[in-house]
């Protein structure tokens, strides 16, 4: 579990129903997360879904600070629960 979301591997969390997928998270090369706050005002697919912002990460991480791609995911290990992410 991360947080109070079950976690499942990225091939299980796809096979999931489109209403099921935020019950639960996985990790994948090419996600990202970011630092801090995120703003609760709604971005417009039309903000990002240009060919000038490059799509969604680059539009979030052209706007805020401390926005890491995951590059890597080890996990989840089970002596002490955890994942090890690595980002750029």
């Amino acid at each position: 579990m991360v947080g109070n979301l079950p976690w499942l591997p990225p091939k299980e969390w796809e096979q999931q129903p489109n209403d099921e997928l935020s019950e639960s998270i996985t990790f994948d090369s090419g996600d990202f997360f970011m630092e801090g706050e995120y703003p609760t005002d709604p971005i417009k697919d039309s903000d990002y879904t240009d060919r000038v912002n490059g799509g969604f990460y680059d539009y979030i991480n052209k706007r805020h600070d401390y926005v890491f791609l995951i590059t890597n995911v080890g996990g989840p290990y089970t002596l002490i629960p955890h994942f090890e992410i690595g980002g750029a």
